[in-house]
């Protein structure tokens, strides 16, 4: 179906009225900024993407969202708290996100969206701490990984617990449980809903100079209310995953900082077990920051199925990273990254009954940030991306290029 088009200049919402008042408002005491218990803040930012429904070059654009354009341009005002409040030895913090993004001509995309999160860092003794969290967000799904044009907002709920135990100087046992839960506005998406609940334990020797190693196990298991219409056949997507591993974190004088990670899984699906999965999962990072004002961080990875897919198919994903970071000076910093990943759609139903092949994608990026902090309470960013993908499906590639202008105004 065709998206609705619209040419006009860009309205402002009621809650972009309201910030705008408050940035016209006198300046109120210090507040927000670093050291401050309560904060405040009201942020702009200008969008402009050249591909917004990450088309294929071989996609005929008129066809498929009834314009010649693939381009739009999104103004999206936020307001939000900032909370940071340490009691005896606790620390209570906290953030709400309130925003609302209108696109110029795609207005059929424009969304209202909140971020928030709190967290309690406990402490009970010497030996013992923790964290109990939760975070709740609504936010615009890609259409990186969806075909179609219809909006679909996504809704994150996320509640964790963890706890450390110093069982002396040296040994160091861990625990933790979490859920998340996933739901999806759009109908043609809700068999994507999941409910994921997961645990693990670790034990670990740290030294006099606070590098660890040590193992530990994990388990999860995946339930999607909504089955998969695949075919003629009503598939249920649910899981259970084990795995166990090794990790360690080693620095050099605060200058170098290795951290390393492996784990054997075993992923076993209720229905349909040629799509269980087997492997070694990994993940290393090094990391190294100058005495002066360069830092650089270098990431390589092989994971499955992180939240940003669609949980019911089991995504294998191999990838590096190198992000750069130099301060120019006291106000101004530039930082870049450069992503490749090889995306291998494992779990695909439709590929375990026969009726698809299997998917993989290369995707690269490439992008910067400048961000400039004039005043203490005002930080301007102008931003670049350039992302591509490669597919293996028929018009599973794009190329998009976006450039972001924002302001940020705390109080």
């Amino acid at each position: 179906m065709p998206v609705r088009l619209r040419a006009d200049a860009w309205r402002p919402s009621p809650l972009a009225l309201a910030c705008l008042a408050a940035l016209a408002l006198p300046a109120a005491p210090a507040a927000g900024q670093e050291g401050d218990r309560l904060g405040a803040f009201v942020e702009e930012r200008v969008t402009h993407d050249d591909n917004v429904f990450r088309l294929s070059k071989e996609a005929d654009p008129v066809t498929t969202i009834g314009s010649p354009s693939r381009a739009d341009t999104l103004f999206t005002t936020a307001a939000g708290l900032n909370l940071d409040l340490p009691v005896s030895r606790q620390r209570f913090l906290g953030s709400l996100t309130v925003s609302h993004t209108h696109y110029q001509r795609f207005s059929n995309l424009d969304f209202d969206g909140h971020d928030l999160r709190t967290l309690w860092q406990w402490q009970a003794g010497e030996r013992t701490r923790g964290e109990l969290g939760y975070a709740d967000s609504s936010t615009l799904a890609s259409f990186a990984n969806v075909s179609g044009t219809a909006p679909d907002l996504v809704g994150l709920r996320h509640a964790y617990a963890n706890g450390t135990w110093m069982l002396n100087p040296y040994w160091r046992l861990k625990g933790g449980a979490s859920r998340l839960e996933q739901s999806n506005s759009d109908p043609a998406r809700q068999v994507y809903d999941a409910e994921i609940t997961g645990a693990e334990i670790s034990t670990g020797f740290v030294s006099r100079a606070g590098n660890s190693v040590g193992v530990g196990v994990r388990a999860e298991e995946g339930r999607f209310p909504q089955p998969q219409l695949v075919g003629a056949t009503l598939v249920d997507n649910a899981y259970q995953q084990v795995g166990a591993g090794l990790f360690g974190d080693w620095s050099s004088g605060g200058a170098t900082r290795v951290s390393l990670r492996a784990e054997q899984v075993a992923r076993n699906y209720e229905q349909l077990p040629q799509r269980d999965f087997e492997g070694l999962l990994a993940r290393a990072e090094l990391g190294w920051r100058s005495a002066g004002k360069l830092s650089l961080l270098l990431v390589g990875s092989r994971d499955i199925s992180p939240y940003e897919f669609n949980r019911s198919s089991l995504v294998l994903v191999e990838g590096a990273a190198l992000r750069p970071a130099l301060r120019l000076t006291e106000k101004l910093e530039l930082s870049a990254s450069l992503d490749y990943a090889r995306r291998e759609y494992l779990g695909d139903p439709a590929q375990a009954l026969g009726l698809a092949a299997t998917r993989i994608d290369h995707v690269r990026g490439a992008s910067a940030l400048l961000a400039w902090r004039p005043a203490r309470s005002l930080v301007l960013q102008v931003s670049a991306l350039r992302e591509s993908r490669s597919s293996n499906v028929p018009l599973g590639d794009y190329v998009v290029n976006v450039v972001a202008v924002s302001g940020r105004f705390s109080f």
